[in-house]
């Protein structure tokens, strides 16, 4: 690993998907830690056999009206869920209607390492579409 990939890490992308000389895609930088982040919002906590508190609540929320609880709920599971990731520092989340059956969740964070600021737009699909 060199340069950036030292402080972040390197993984399979997910998708997965291959490259054109049939080797596995692996994701590097800034695309690792936002990958990361997917993960631990998609992952039900209490999933992981050895890693009980990885992964988030979200999956409870997914037939709960749209409406202020909701986005309440969703602010106080986000940072809760990322707690465990170790490379960033959360700052916020944001909470857009893009639908009546999705919520665009604008989750702000800053690297550790690099003082870097990223965002990650977590789409958050409600259950009775």
């Amino acid at each position: 690993m060199k340069g950036i990939d030292y402080f972040f890490g390197v993984s399979y992308l997910y998708p997965r998907e291959f490259n054109e000389d049939g080797s596995i895609a692996l994701a590097g930088g800034l695309e690792s830690v936002n990958q990361s982040i997917y993960s631990r919002l998609i992952t039900p906590k209490g999933s992981r056999f050895m890693s009980r508190e990885y992964g988030s609540y979200l999956h409870l929320l997914a037939f709960e009206p749209n409406d202020a609880v909701l986005h309440g709920l969703l602010k106080y599971f986000i940072p809760e869920a990322l707690s465990g990731e170790k490379r960033i520092r959360f700052r916020s989340v944001d909470i857009v209607n893009s639908s009546e059956n999705q919520v665009d969740c604008y989750v702000n964070y800053t690297l550790r390492s690099t003082q870097e600021q990223g965002t990650l737009i977590y789409p958050f699909y409600k259950g009775d579409q």
